[in-house]
């Protein structure tokens, strides 16, 4: 029995179906990893208006310190943090003021501002407050006369649409 080898346009026929074959992979694999993207953008827009509140919210739990709690204050007025270019309402909790600015929802620290939120437009916080006979639900700007119960922050996104977290506050 003799060896028989490939002859040359075997070898050229079986390297152009092979290459016909991993195009047709490349151009399979490319069209998913589109698509994925393009689905991990759209949850991560759906997302950022709620984790940003989460985040919020967090602060606003986590800042409990006695006379030196949270607070809210209208730029414009002037607050006692650093807010950038802000207007509107600003969040002042944990170290952090939240701020409407230039393009969207800001978080700023000590010396600098960053854009958390591109897309926001308006930012309301609401409390439920007991004055002792009763709660109220008003705007919360510092200071709120009675304990507060209850918080609740309200974003509004640039297409009109608003994302809303709420937590109740411990006395």
């Amino acid at each position: 029995m003799t060896a028989r080898g490939m002859t040359l346009v075997e070898l050229v026929v079986g390297l152009a179906l092979a290459a016909i074959v991993a195009a047709g992979a490349v151009t399979g694999a490319t069209a998913v990893t589109l698509h994925v993207r393009r689905d991990i953008a759209a949850a991560r827009e759906a997302a950022g208006p709620g984790d940003v509140l989460d985040a919020m919210v967090g602060d606003v739990l986590a800042d409990r310190s006695p006379g030196k709690g949270w607070s809210v204050c209208r730029v414009e007025r002037g607050c006692a943090a650093h807010v950038g270019q802000g207007h509107g309402v600003a969040l002042l909790a944990h170290g952090h003021a939240w701020v409407m600015g230039a393009g969207g929802l800001r978080v700023c620290g000590a010396a600098h501002c960053e854009l958390v939120l591109p897309g926001a437009s308006a930012l309301q916080v609401w409390v439920d407050r007991h004055d002792g006979e009763r709660i109220r639900r008003v705007e919360g700007f510092h200071p709120v006369a009675g304990a507060i119960r209850h918080v609740e922050l309200q974003l509004w996104l640039a297409d009109g649409t608003s994302r809303s977290r709420s937590a109740w506050v411990a006395p």
